[in-house]
């Protein structure tokens, strides 16, 4: 598929250099991206920025998303997302669900039922796939893509690294992949 390929060769570029970058499409059109590596706590500066900044739209899929202890920053973060959302956001979650009873799922179902009550779509993925995706898309334009899961861990502590790139045209490529991984679920939920 090569919207997959482009996809994948436009991440390694992007890890490599940070600043503008050429992003081509399938059909042959460029587009001048800026992209920007974000590494450890300067991911959740950027993203709570760009949530406040949001006027249309964002998606956001998560391996984990852990909003407990309340004080924790990914509880600022869902806060954000539901803060977003009260002012005409459209914002849609989609989370990863294991066929086993752990922490994960615990984890995610509860952070589930508090965006779910603010209003915010939420949807788990298929349960034959695993969605070890951590990607947000803002306004169909910023994309934040990398290594961070959202927990205090990855928000915090850990050393991780994830990019920010500025794009339209990834930015719609990645929307692509995020519905149908939504999709998929709403798929598997017939099935049965």
């Amino acid at each position: 598929m090569p919207s997959v390929r482009i996809f994948i060769v436009f991440i390694v570029i992007a890890l490599i250099f940070s600043g503008d970058v050429v992003a081509k499409e399938s059909d042959g059109i460029e587009s001048l991206s800026r992209v920007s590596l974000l590494a450890n706590h300067d991911y959740y500066k950027d993203l709570l920025k760009h949530i406040r900044g949001a006027k249309s739209e964002i998606f956001v899929a998560a391996y984990i998303f852990k909003t407990s202890p309340q004080t924790g920053l990914p509880y600022k973060v869902m806060q954000e997302l539901i803060l977003a959302s009260q002012r005409g956001v459209r914002v849609e979650v989609l989370l990863e669900r294991s066929d086993q009873q752990d922490s994960l799922n615990s984890y995610n179902r509860e952070t589930a039922l508090k965006l779910g009550k603010a209003g915010i779509k939420v949807c788990f993925d298929s349960p034959n796939k695993t969605t070890h995706s951590k990607l947000v898309i803002i306004d169909g334009r910023y994309v934040f893509i990398g290594s961070h899961n959202i927990t205090p861990s990855g928000l915090k502590h850990n050393n991780e690294l994830s990019v920010l790139i500025d794009s339209p045209i990834l930015a719609n490529q990645t929307k692509k992949y995020w519905q149908k991984s939504c999709r998929q679920w709403h798929d598997a939920r017939t099935e049965r």
